[in-house]
C-alpha cells in the first residue's frame, strides 16, 4: 500500500465544496496568483464599468466569457457577453460588439430568464442604434416594452416608454405613463 506524502484532513464536505468552488474558477489572468471565481469577475467588471474603466472591463470580459462557456455556465457567459457587447459599444468598437449582443440574446432566450433577457434587448438595441440600423434598434426596444410590460417591471417600462416616446406620439406616451403614475 502507498502511502501520500501528504494527508488531507479536511472533512469529506468541506473538501467537496472546494472542489466545487475550484471547478467554477477560471484559469488564471493574473499570473501568480490564484484565478478569479466567475461571481468576482462580474463584480470587477462591473465595478471598472461604473468608474469608466472600459477599457479594462473590456480585456478582463474578453477573455472571460469563452472561459465561462467553456465551463458551461451559460448564465454566466450571457451576462459577460451582455456586458462586454455594452463597454465595446461605448469604446466605439460596435461592429464587434454585435456578435456579443446578439449571444447574450439567445443565451437568455434559452434559459428563460425575462429580467436577463431585458438588458441583453436593451444593449441589443444600443448597438444597432450605434451602428446606425435604426428599425432593428426601434423594433428591439418594443419588444424590450412588451417584455417588461408582460413580465410586470414597471421601471423598465416607463424608461422604454420614454425612449419610443416620438414613434408612440407623445399623447399615447403620456398616457401610458400616466398608468404607471397611478400605480
Amino acid at each position: 500500500m502507498q502511502i501520500p506524502e501528504t494527508l488531507d484532513l479536511t472533512s469529506p464536505h468541506h473538501r467537496r465544496r472546494r472542489h466545487l468552488y475550484r471547478s467554477r474558477q477560471l484559469w488564471s489572468l493574473r499570473p501568480g496568483r490564484p484565478p478569479l471565481p466567475l461571481e468576482l469577475a462580474s463584480l470587477k467588471c462591473d465595478v471598472l464599468m461604473t468608474v469608466g474603466g472600459y477599457e479594462a472591463a473590456r480585456n478582463l470580459l474578453q477573455a472571460l466569457v469563452p472561459k465561462a462557456e467553456v465551463l458551461g455556465d451559460r448564465r454566466w457567459a450571457a451576462s459577460m457577453a451582455a456586458d462586454l457587447a455594452h463597454a465595446l459599444t461605448v469604446l466605439g468598437e460596435a461592429g464587434a460588439a454585435l456578435p456579443y449582443a446578439e449571444r447574450a440574446r439567445s443565451l437568455y432566450a434559452e434559459l428563460g430568464d425575462n429580467s436577463g433577457l431585458a438588458k441583453s434587448l436593451h444593449v441589443l438595441a444600443g448597438v444597432c442604434g450605434s451602428l446606425d440600423i435604426n428599425d432593428r434598434a426601434r423594433d428591439l426596444t418594443r419588444e424590450l416594452l412588451d417584455l417588461a410590460e408582460r413580465t410586470g417591471q414597471d421601471g423598465l417600462s416607463v424608461r422604454t416608454i420614454f425612449t419610443l416616446r416620438f414613434e408612440l406620439g407623445l399623447e399615447q406616451a403620456l398616457l401610458r405613463l400616466s398608468d404607471y403614475l397611478d400605480k
